[in-house]
């Protein structure tokens, strides 16, 4: 554990370190390919990089380096390469000394830098900075050479980590059965290792999580090939498969989109289509300033949220939509953006409408005796309680939960009403959505693999520079829903409009009319500031305009049987102006 301690101080203590890392994925390739650039005072955001005489000498020799130390103890051919290279021998000092003493390991990177600057004719600049981060940059070498032991020898070890308690950690190491290999996709990326340090802005470093991510293979190619995964080996083909989903058909979306045909659609006989009313109604601070959650961080976003809970009680909207809610379903849900936030959020609202009837989920098993607090194990029952109002991150409640309420003798859904005080949205950086995109996008490349002239070596390079491009908008660029790119914009709106419909569905249970209110000003931006929005600016107009598109679909017919419901809210949308591009002029939906 020595180097992942050695690797989280150097994190914690220099703020260069953090700035260095950023919030990227991160490998010692990668590292060592960015400190090269540093010690040529070169651009990464120029490409021509790749094309600098000094940085292919350069590079080449931590190409070598990498790739012999990580694999000396494999053969005499890797151990033999660092010893007859002083460069590489010398790099290979450095990162053994890493750990056993500091400051002889300082003197061995200045002399390297030393060397280096003679050998290459370089007038280094910030030299001390450059030390950090060769410093840093070995030491993921290091830590990456002792995870390579631990998968490769996995097996052998196992049994030492029983009594360790991290059982919900091994399957890092253990990675795809045997059985699989060969046969399961890996990553386009190529990506098999790789760290991020997570890390609040204002915190400068300090009190952050250094992550460990391995990729191991693209999972829902075994999902999609299940019945025929083994047939490449034996010739047979395996047990007939049925994925029943009903979101499983959500064109553009890298999360629920099952790459497959749709054969057969189930559906009730002669089944009345409820009514879903869709409004949008910001929130407003005593000055008149629009409450906008989504995007705001920290103390700032938790005092957007309380005057989000302010001004609730002070526009009587709770009160409102209880009178409004159907007899049997007088309950509302109240949605926000994570557990944390749910919390918060419950014990504002209870505070400050004196109500006791009022609770915020959790996922804590402990937390059951707490007051206020509702467990997620026990949410099908909370119509039995006293509860009328619940608080919970949209993520948690998207499907299998159906909390129900008898109404004149049928199970209906318990809540009429969906509050949303904040615009659903994506965390910076986020590794299921990178992950996500990448395999959506090589299935689809797998798709092509028996088309004629296929070239398995340029579509691999080809498939390797789009995945990379593909992790970089989503990973090297934190950005709002308005400046996204037009393509990834596009996956981003239905992945949320799937999370939303999901959510609606717990709604109407037992074909029930529901409410959805949209609270955050951030739904529609341009609109609470008295101007127009449009498909880039708002993501109920982006929602609106990708549903029309539906009627232009092969698949129309079987859209419209999944997500009537929700289309026809969007459609009959309340509440958002909206940029009127024949009149090139701005027309206000009706709001009444």
């Amino acid at each position: 554990m020595s180097a992942v301690y050695l690797a989280y101080s150097q994190l914690q203590q220099e703020r260069d370190i953090y700035t260095f890392v950023g919030k990227q994925y991160f490998t010692s390739y990668k590292l060592l390919k960015q400190f090269t650039l540093s010690l040529l005072n070169i651009s990464g955001k120029d490409e021509k990089y790749q094309e600098n005489p000094l940085f292919k000498r350069i590079w080449k020799d931590f190409n070598d380096f990498v790739l012999s130390y990580q694999k000396e103890d494999y053969g005499f051919l890797y151990s033999e390469k660092l010893e007859k290279k002083p460069s590489l021998k010398l790099l290979k000092s450095i990162t053994n000394q890493l750990i056993q003493d500091d400051e002889e390991s300082s003197v061995l990177i200045r002399e390297w830098l030393e060397l280096t600057s003679k050998r290459f004719n370089l007038t280094l600049q910030n030299r001390r900075l450059l030390e950090k981060k060769l410093r840093f940059s070995l030491t993921i070498l290091l830590l990456e050479k002792y995870l390579f032991y631990l998968v490769q020898h996995f097996d052998t070890i196992q049994s030492e980590f029983e009594d360790m308690g991290i059982d919900n950690m091994l399957s890092i190491f253990q990675g795809t059965p045997k059985d699989y290999d060969g046969l399961l996709p890996v990553s386009p990326t190529g990506i098999g290792m790789g760290f991020r340090y997570e890390s609040e802005e204002h915190a400068y470093a300090k009190g952050g999580i250094l992550k460990l991510v391995r990729i191991i293979g693209v999972g829902r190619y075994l999902l999609t090939h299940m019945d025929k995964f083994f047939y490449p080996l034996d010739g047979k083909k395996g047990a007939t498969v049925i994925l029943l989903s009903g979101t499983s058909e959500a064109p553009f979306s890298s999360k629920y989109q099952i790459q497959l045909p749709v054969s057969y659609l189930i559906e009730k006989d002669e089944e009345v289509q409820t009514e879903i009313e869709v409004i949008f109604e910001p929130l407003y601070k005593p000055d008149f300033d629009p409450i906008i959650i989504s995007g705001k961080k920290d103390d700032e976003r938790d005092w957007e949220l309380k005057s989000a809970v302010a001004s609730l009680k002070r526009n009587n909207i709770i009160e409102r939509e209880l009178e409004l809610a159907s007899e049997g379903r007088k309950r509302l849900l109240i949605v926000a953006g994570s557990y944390e936030e749910a919390a918060m959020v419950g014990k504002e609202m209870r505070n400050v409408f004196d109500r006791k009837d009022i609770y915020y989920l959790t996922n804590q098993n402990n937390a059951s005796l707490e007051e206020g607090v509702w467990p997620r194990q026990k949410v099908a029952s909370f119509s039995k309680s006293n509860g009328v109002i619940l608080v919970a991150p949209l993520l948690a409640l998207e499907r299998g939960h159906n909390i129900l309420s008898t109404v004149d003798s049928m199970q209906v859904a318990a809540f009429h009403t969906a509050i949303f005080l904040v615009r659903p949205y994506p965390r910076p950086y986020d590794m299921s959505r990178l992950i996500n995109r990448l395999n959506a996008y090589i299935m689809n490349e797998l798709s092509k693999v028996n088309t004629k002239d296929y070239n398995i070596k340029e579509q691999m390079l080809k498939q390797r520079k789009a995945a990379y491009a593909i992790q970089k908008e989503i990973l090297l660029n934190e950005r709002g829903f308005r400046y996204l790119d037009n393509i990834e914009r596009k996956y981003l709106i239905m992945d949320l409009f799937v999370s939303v419909w999901q959510l609606t569905g717990r709604l109407i249970r037992g074909n029930v009319p529901a409410k959805i209110i949209l609270c955050d000003g951030s739904f529609a931006p341009e609109t609470v500031m008295g101007n127009a929005d449009n498909y880039t600016t708002s993501l109920l107009v982006a929602w609106k305009e990708e549903i029309t598109r539906f009627a232009k679909r092969d698949n129309y017919f079987i859209l419209q049987k999944l997500y009537y419901p929700i289309m026809d809210g969007l459609q009959n949308l309340k509440g958002v102006k909206v940029h009127d591009k024949n009149k090139r002029r701005s027309t206000k939906e009706d709001k009444s």
